[in-house]
């Protein structure tokens, strides 16, 4: 029995310290790409029915980079940006207020909707996972005016809000191939935020440490901003993407 285990230790040990050593100290993983969002949900005082608005279903892009490293304790690090933006024009079915204007229904409306999110995000590895907290730095604007130029006002807000983060990525053994998703959300009172995606890519190693993945999935952000005086919302985009990723 201790030949046995002195074997087995002496036939393991080799591989463990080879693992370690294989351990990158420092990595980076940078992504980019492009969402097809539609567009969904209530906006306005009124609760008006996007649709009435005309949205067009814009592409937006997005860009990401990720730090991570070895050191216990140090939380991994990954920041992100997307730009959303959208205009159409439409015909009320249903009154639409802005701020203090009120378009009333069969008036044609020109709208134009604009959300800049950057997202900083500290996390920890267990096993597959990745969890820990976003801070999300947003700007958004709404702007309306009729068709005739009479009538036209804006509403915008900006902050940040921390959100809890998980992630996962599971690679399926000698092909390449990874399914990969991610959630960060938060809800207090009557608002609530969402946003989620799910992806499958695939990986090709370009040099001994640098690896070009490319992926294909489908992404959903919800913002419910409940009784809010200033912005009123409840919105979901929703729509597949496209996107590259380099990690080194």
């Amino acid at each position: 029995m201790k030949k046995l285990i002195t074997t087995l230790m002496l036939t393991i040990a080799p591989t463990t310290v080879l693992a370690v050593d294989a351990t990158p100290l420092f990595s980076v993983n940078i992504g980019a790409g492009s969402w097809g969002a539609d567009y969904s949900g209530e906006l306005g005082d009124f609760d008006t029915n996007v649709d009435d608005l005309g949205f067009d279903d814009d592409n937006n892009a997005y860009f990401y980079a990720a730090f991570e490293h070895a050191v216990p304790l140090i939380p991994q690090i990954r920041f992100e940006r997307i730009d959303i933006s959208s205009s159409g024009v439409g015909t009320l079915t249903r009154s639409f207020q802005i701020d203090d204007r009120i378009f009333t229904v069969g008036s044609q409306v020109a709208t134009d909707l604009d959300f800049t999110f950057n997202d900083l995000t500290l996390y920890y590895e267990l096993a597959i996972f990745d969890f820990g907290l976003t801070f999300r730095q947003f700007d958004a604007e709404v702007a309306a005016s009729n068709t005739n130029g009479s009538l036209s006002d804006s509403e915008e807000v900006d902050g940040v809000l921390p959100m809890a983060y998980l992630q996962t990525k599971i690679d399926l053994p000698l092909t390449g191939i990874y399914v990969t998703g991610n959630v960060s959300g938060i809800s207090f009172d009557d608002k609530s935020v969402i946003d989620y995606r799910a992806a499958i890519g695939y990986e090709i190693d370009l040099a001994l440490v640098t690896k070009l993945g490319l992926e294909i999935g489908y992404r959903s952000f919800e913002l419910d901003l409940g009784d809010e005086e200033d912005f009123a919302a409840d919105i979901e985009l929703s729509g597949a993407y496209i996107g590259a990723n380099l990690k080194f």
